[in-house]
C-alpha cells in the first residue's frame, strides 16, 4: 500500500495480523515502517 495515496480523511480497509479486515479512518499523517 502506498501511504502517499490516502488523503486525510478518507476510509480504507487494512488487514490485521488475523487477516480480519478493518475499516481505518485517516485522522492525521500516519508514520509507516
Amino acid at each position: 500500500m502506498n501511504m502517499s495515496d490516502i488523503e486525510v480523511g478518507e476510509v480504507f480497509t487494512l488487514s490485521d495480523e488475523n487477516n480480519e479486515e478493518q475499516e481505518v479512518e485517516v485522522l492525521g499523517a500516519m508514520d509507516v515502517e
